[in-house]
């Protein structure tokens, strides 16, 4: 999602998610989770 303008004082970018990470290593659990990113400028 981006928002703002070339005429806009706030301009960003959104970004929302979901990850999942297998790890090789038996002795770790895999992971997984929501991922978010964003700039605001």
């Amino acid at each position: 999602m981006t928002v703002g303008n070339a005429q806009s004082i706030w301009d960003g970018e959104f970004a929302i998610g979901y990850g999942r990470n297998g790890l090789r290593d038996n002795g770790l659990a895999d992971i997984d989770g929501i991922l978010l990113d964003g700039t605001i400028t």
